[in-house]
């Protein structure tokens, strides 16, 4: 966008401090989705266009084999399964909003 002019350039050693900072207003970030979800929702951060890129990335629960098996591993990962599980609904909801803007714009789908 030719017309925006940035005062600087800030760069952080870690999403969570660039989100923080997009919240406090120092200026933008580029961001993951499924970490701002809970700031898009409260409506502390915003989309102001509707862009995003396809994201395939998977999270996998792990730990050393020669680790005995605990009867604690299956609460926990049922849960973390089911977290998964209301994010996994909750950026659906968030993609459907993105490709209405999307389609608002004039924007071509992606792919």
């Amino acid at each position: 966008m030719p017309d925006l002019v940035g005062a600087s350039i800030m760069q952080f050693e870690s999403s969570s401090l660039a989100y923080q900072a997009a919240t406090d207003g120092v200026g933008i970030a580029m961001a993951q989705l499924p970490l701002i979800l809970d700031d898009l929702e409260a409506g502390t951060l915003v989309m102001p266009f509707p862009i995003s890129t396809p994201d395939d990335c998977s999270y996998n629960l792990i730990w050393p084999d020669r680790t005995p098996r605990n009867p604690s591993f299956k609460p926990f990962r049922d849960w973390m399964l089911e977290e998964a599980r209301k994010t996994h609904l909750r950026m659906d909801a968030l993609k459907e909003e993105i490709a209405r803007r999307r389609a608002e714009w004039g924007i071509p789908a992606v792919a």
